[in-house]
C-alpha cells in the first residue's frame, strides 16, 4: 500500500513525520537509574505503544516504542512492534533493521514472525529468505573487490622500485616523511 494511501485510510489522511523519532542509544546511558526501574518504566512505553497502535494512533505509537527504547535499548516488544509498523509501511530498511534488533534482544516467537499479517510485505520481500537463513540478521553486501593495482598493467613495475627505494631513506632516517610524501607524489605523477 503506498504511504499517501496508508495515511488516508489510518491516519486520517495527514501524513506521518518519521524524521527525528528514531534516536539510537547509547550504551551507558541510562547508568544513573536502576535497571529493574528502568525496564518497567520501558514495559510501560511499550505497552502504551502497542495500546496506540490497537486504537490506530500510529504516531503515538511510534513515539512510544521509541521512549521505549530510549529507555531500553533492548525492548524486543518494542522493536517486533515497530518491524511489524514499518513492514505495514512497506519500509523494508527499517522493518529489517528492528525485526534483527528484536531477535537479537531475545524475541524467539518465530511462529509469530512467520504467521503476523503485519510482516506480510518483509516475508515476501527478496531479501526475507536469505535473512531468515542467517538467523534474522541483517549483513551488509560488501561491493566486489576492484583488481589488484600492485598486479595491474597499468602500474609501471620500475615505479614501485623507485618508491620502495624512497620508502628505504626514509625508514633509515636519510629523508623526512615531508620530502618522502613530495617525492612519491612526483614519481606517481610521472608514472
Amino acid at each position: 500500500m503506498p504511504h499517501a494511501d496508508f495515511n488516508a485510510k489510518y491516519n486520517g489522511g495527514q501524513s506521518t513525520n518519521r524524521i527525528g523519532l528514531f534516536k539510537h542509544v547509547t550504551k551507558g546511558r541510562h547508568a544513573k537509574k536502576p535497571a529493574s526501574k528502568r525496564l518497567k518504566k520501558s514495559a510501560s512505553k511499550s505497552n502504551k505503544g502497542n495500546r496506540h497502535l490497537a486504537a490506530g494512533r500510529y504516531e503515538e505509537a511510534i513515539r512510544s516504542f521509541d521512549s521505549a527504547l530510549d529507555i531500553n535499548e533492548s525492548d524486543e516488544d518494542a522493536h517486533h512492534q515497530l518491524a511489524a509498523f514499518f513492514s505495514m509501511l512497506k519500509d523494508a530498511y527499517n522493518a529489517y533493521f528492528h525485526l534483527a534488533e528484536a531477535v537479537k534482544y531475545g524475541f524467539s516467537d518465530f511462529k509469530k514472525i512467520d504467521s503476523d499479517i503485519n510482516l506480510y510485505f518483509l516475508r515476501t520481500h527478496p531479501l526475507y529468505s536469505e535473512f531468515r537463513i542467517r538467523g534474522y540478521k541483517v549483513v551488509i553486501e560488501l561491493p566486489e573487490p576492484r583488481e589488484d593495482l600492485l598486479d595491474s598493467e597499468r602500474l609501471d613495475p620500475s615505479i614501485l622500485e623507485k618508491i620502495e627505494q624512497l620508502g628505504s631513506l626514509y625508514e633509515n632516517g636519510q629523508m623526512s616523511l615531508q620530502v618522502f610524501q613530495l617525492q612519491k607524489e612526483q614519481i606517481l605523477k610521472r608514472g
